[in-house]
């Protein structure tokens, strides 16, 4: 009987060994009692943001239709995105210190906590994490035209605290 044992070495033989023989042997079973069942995931913005959206979707539909040919109702009800979270880097350090003393009403910054700075935007309501390296995350987007507006906005504010290269 094949079953997984919790060591990689042997795992990896059985599955190999299953794989060449061909047969299909099912790994578990599940038994759901009838219950709505509700799938959420968190979706995220970034290069590839459509591949990434369409893969966590694609996921989720396979899930439902394995739990549909158990016999059990499951439906897709209010699919929404919650978040979005996006990142860049604007290829140049930024002087923290100085951004978050002149910006001290929208961001903290305690180096000795958390390396980045949490600048807390008004419009859009957006938060960005901005590290001395130049690197972004933007997040709390519902749409994703809310981070490319973040950005806008944010990069004069960052361009004008730009680190002089020696």
């Amino acid at each position: 009987m094949f079953n997984y044992t919790g060591s990689w070495q042997f795992d990896a033989a059985s599955t190999k060994s299953l794989a060449l023989v061909g047969y299909f042997i099912p790994l578990y079973e599940v038994k759901l009692a009838k219950l709505t069942l509700v799938l959420r995931n968190q979706i995220t913005l970034d290069k590839y943001f459509f591949s990434v959206i369409l893969k966590k979707f694609l996921f989720f539909v396979q899930y439902a239709r394995i739990v549909q040919k158990l016999g059990f109702p499951a439906k897709f009800k209010d699919f929404k995105i919650q978040n979005i979270v996006g990142s860049c880097d604007v290829k140049f350090p930024i002087r923290l210190e100085g951004l978050a003393f002149s910006h001290s009403a929208f961001s903290s910054y305690e180096p000795e906590l958390f390396p980045g700075l949490i600048y807390r935007m008004k419009q859009p309501k957006i938060v960005l994490l901005i590290f001395v390296s130049g690197k972004i995350v933007i997040t709390g987007a519902k749409m994703r035209e809310e981070t490319y507006t973040a950005f806008e906005n944010i990069y004069p504010v960052l361009t004008e605290f730009r680190k002089v290269q020696q």
